[in-house]
Protein backbone atom coordinates (compact mmCIF):
# COMPACT_ATOMS: atom_id res chain seq x y z
CA UNK A 1 0.00 0.00 0.00
CA UNK A 2 1.43 3.14 -1.12
CA UNK A 3 0.23 6.43 1.19
CA UNK A 4 0.88 9.65 -0.50
CA UNK A 5 2.50 12.60 1.88
CA UNK A 6 1.80 15.54 0.58
CA UNK A 7 4.35 18.37 1.81
CA UNK A 8 1.71 20.09 3.52
CA UNK A 9 2.02 23.26 1.74
CA UNK A 10 -0.48 24.46 -0.40
CA UNK A 11 -0.70 27.26 -3.09
CA UNK A 12 -1.49 30.48 -1.72
CA UNK A 13 -4.15 31.18 -4.53
CA UNK A 14 -6.15 28.07 -2.74
CA UNK A 15 -6.72 29.73 0.59
CA UNK A 16 -7.26 32.82 -1.02
CA UNK A 17 -9.76 31.19 -3.17
CA UNK A 18 -11.20 29.84 -0.09
CA UNK A 19 -11.24 32.85 1.53
CA UNK A 20 -13.03 35.32 -0.85
CA UNK A 21 -15.35 32.42 -1.52
CA UNK A 22 -16.29 32.34 2.52
CA UNK A 23 -16.19 36.06 2.13
CA UNK A 24 -18.55 36.33 -0.02
CA UNK A 25 -20.68 34.01 1.49
CA UNK A 26 -20.89 36.03 4.77
CA UNK A 27 -21.54 39.30 2.34
CA UNK A 28 -24.14 37.46 0.79
CA UNK A 29 -26.09 36.31 4.08
CA UNK A 30 -25.53 39.99 5.33
CA UNK A 31 -26.86 41.68 1.79
CA UNK A 32 -30.09 38.71 2.38
CA UNK A 33 -30.14 40.30 6.35
CA UNK A 34 -30.43 43.43 5.31
CA UNK A 35 -32.77 42.83 2.77
CA UNK A 36 -35.27 41.30 5.00
CA UNK A 37 -35.00 43.72 7.71
CA UNK A 38 -35.65 46.43 5.02
CA UNK A 39 -38.54 44.57 3.87
CA UNK A 40 -39.74 44.21 7.19
CA UNK A 41 -39.34 47.99 7.74
CA UNK A 42 -40.80 48.68 4.85
CA UNK A 43 -44.16 46.61 5.27
CA UNK A 44 -44.51 48.10 9.07
CA UNK A 45 -44.46 51.40 7.40
CA UNK A 46 -47.38 50.37 4.81
CA UNK A 47 -49.05 48.86 7.53
CA UNK A 48 -48.87 51.85 9.92
CA UNK A 49 -50.30 54.05 7.08
CA UNK A 50 -52.93 52.08 6.43
CA UNK A 51 -54.29 51.61 10.03
CA UNK A 52 -54.13 55.50 10.09
CA UNK A 53 -56.33 55.62 6.62
CA UNK A 54 -58.44 52.90 8.65
CA UNK A 55 -58.68 55.39 11.50
CA UNK A 56 -59.74 58.53 9.20
CA UNK A 57 -62.50 56.66 7.65
CA UNK A 58 -65.97 55.81 9.13
CA UNK A 59 -66.63 51.94 9.77
CA UNK A 60 -63.27 50.56 8.36
CA UNK A 61 -61.88 48.78 11.20
CA UNK A 62 -61.75 44.96 9.63
CA UNK A 63 -61.49 45.93 5.86
CA UNK A 64 -58.60 44.30 3.74
CA UNK A 65 -56.27 46.47 2.09
CA UNK A 66 -57.46 46.23 -1.42
CA UNK A 67 -60.93 47.57 0.01
CA UNK A 68 -59.24 50.18 2.06
CA UNK A 69 -57.42 51.55 -0.62
CA UNK A 70 -60.23 51.87 -2.60
CA UNK A 71 -62.66 53.34 -0.27
CA UNK A 72 -59.98 55.77 0.38
CA UNK A 73 -59.87 56.75 -3.09
CA UNK A 74 -63.67 57.13 -3.48
CA UNK A 75 -63.20 59.23 -0.31
CA UNK A 76 -60.51 61.71 -1.95
CA UNK A 77 -62.78 61.85 -5.16
CA UNK A 78 -65.84 63.20 -3.22
CA UNK A 79 -63.55 65.69 -0.78
CA UNK A 80 -62.13 66.64 -4.87
CA UNK A 81 -65.75 67.17 -5.84
CA UNK A 82 -67.04 69.60 -3.08
CA UNK A 83 -64.17 71.17 -3.21
CA UNK A 84 -64.94 72.31 -6.43
CA UNK A 85 -68.11 73.02 -6.07
CA UNK A 86 -67.37 75.50 -2.80
CA UNK A 87 -64.50 77.04 -5.09
CA UNK A 88 -67.95 77.68 -7.74
CA UNK A 89 -70.09 79.18 -4.72
CA UNK A 90 -66.65 81.42 -4.21
CA UNK A 91 -68.84 83.50 -6.91
CA UNK A 92 -71.78 84.47 -4.54
CA UNK A 93 -69.04 86.93 -2.69
CA UNK A 94 -71.02 90.26 -2.50
CA UNK A 95 -69.07 93.26 -1.92
CA UNK A 96 -70.88 96.00 0.22
CA UNK A 97 -69.20 98.71 1.77
CA UNK A 98 -72.30 99.50 4.39
CA UNK A 99 -72.70 98.61 7.84
CA UNK A 100 -76.04 98.61 8.88
CA UNK A 101 -77.07 96.76 12.37
CA UNK A 102 -80.40 95.26 10.36
CA UNK A 103 -78.12 93.36 7.90
CA UNK A 104 -77.95 90.16 9.98
CA UNK A 105 -81.60 89.90 10.67
CA UNK A 106 -82.38 90.67 7.04
CA UNK A 107 -79.81 88.29 5.63
CA UNK A 108 -81.55 85.20 8.22
CA UNK A 109 -85.07 86.42 6.60
CA UNK A 110 -83.72 85.58 3.59
CA UNK A 111 -82.36 82.21 4.33
CA UNK A 112 -85.26 80.88 6.03
CA UNK A 113 -87.52 82.15 3.36
CA UNK A 114 -85.26 79.80 0.75
CA UNK A 115 -85.53 77.15 3.51
CA UNK A 116 -82.05 76.99 4.02
CA UNK A 117 -80.82 75.83 6.73
CA UNK A 118 -77.62 77.82 8.86
CA UNK A 119 -75.15 75.16 9.54
CA UNK A 120 -72.22 78.01 10.41
CA UNK A 121 -71.86 81.18 10.59
CA UNK A 122 -68.18 83.04 10.64
CA UNK A 123 -68.06 87.21 10.72
CA UNK A 124 -64.46 88.46 10.57
CA UNK A 125 -63.63 92.17 11.02
CA UNK A 126 -59.91 93.52 10.19
CA UNK A 127 -59.01 97.46 9.42
CA UNK A 128 -62.95 98.23 9.65
CA UNK A 129 -64.03 95.68 7.00
CA UNK A 130 -66.29 92.60 8.40
CA UNK A 131 -66.42 89.42 6.38
CA UNK A 132 -69.72 87.49 6.81
CA UNK A 133 -68.88 83.09 5.99
CA UNK A 134 -72.51 81.89 6.34
CA UNK A 135 -72.73 77.84 5.09
CA UNK A 136 -76.05 76.48 4.53
CA UNK A 137 -77.60 73.96 3.14
CA UNK A 138 -80.61 73.56 1.18
CA UNK A 139 -83.61 70.45 1.58
CA UNK A 140 -82.21 68.20 -1.27
CA UNK A 141 -86.02 68.22 -2.81
CA UNK A 142 -86.86 71.63 -2.91
CA UNK A 143 -84.47 72.94 -5.36
CA UNK A 144 -81.40 72.09 -8.15
CA UNK A 145 -78.72 73.34 -6.29
CA UNK A 146 -77.98 75.88 -9.45
CA UNK A 147 -81.45 77.16 -9.12
CA UNK A 148 -80.98 77.83 -5.34
CA UNK A 149 -77.77 79.41 -5.76
CA UNK A 150 -79.08 81.80 -8.71
CA UNK A 151 -81.57 82.40 -5.66
CA UNK A 152 -79.26 83.07 -2.78
CA UNK A 153 -77.34 85.32 -5.13
CA UNK A 154 -80.39 87.53 -6.21
CA UNK A 155 -81.48 87.45 -2.70
CA UNK A 156 -78.37 88.23 -0.99
CA UNK A 157 -77.52 91.20 -3.33
CA UNK A 158 -81.52 92.87 -2.79
CA UNK A 159 -80.60 92.59 0.81
CA UNK A 160 -77.36 94.32 0.42
CA UNK A 161 -78.92 97.00 -2.05
CA UNK A 162 -81.99 97.69 0.14
CA UNK A 163 -79.89 98.08 3.05
CA UNK A 164 -78.07 100.67 1.82
CA UNK A 165 -80.31 102.60 -0.05
CA UNK A 166 -82.91 102.51 3.36
CA UNK A 167 -83.42 106.54 3.91
CA UNK A 168 -83.97 105.62 7.60
CA UNK A 169 -80.49 104.39 7.74
CA UNK A 170 -79.61 107.36 6.06
CA UNK A 171 -81.19 109.24 8.90
CA UNK A 172 -79.71 107.44 11.82
CA UNK A 173 -76.01 107.86 10.02
CA UNK A 174 -76.52 111.74 9.62
CA UNK A 175 -77.64 112.01 13.28
CA UNK A 176 -74.85 110.06 14.87
CA UNK A 177 -72.45 112.12 12.41
CA UNK A 178 -73.45 115.61 13.62
CA UNK A 179 -73.58 114.10 17.30
CA UNK A 180 -69.72 113.37 17.16
CA UNK A 181 -68.81 116.88 15.99
CA UNK A 182 -69.94 118.85 19.34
Amino acid sequence: MEIYRSSGSCSASFYTGLLNETTEAKALAASRIHHKEAEKRRRERINSHLDRLRSILPCTSKTDKATLLSKVVQRVLELKRQTSELNELDNLMIPSENDEPDLFADLNGVLSSLNLKTLRAEVSSLGGRIQSVFIVSADNNSVQSDECAVFLRDALKGVVQRSGSDERLKRRRRVFDTAGEC
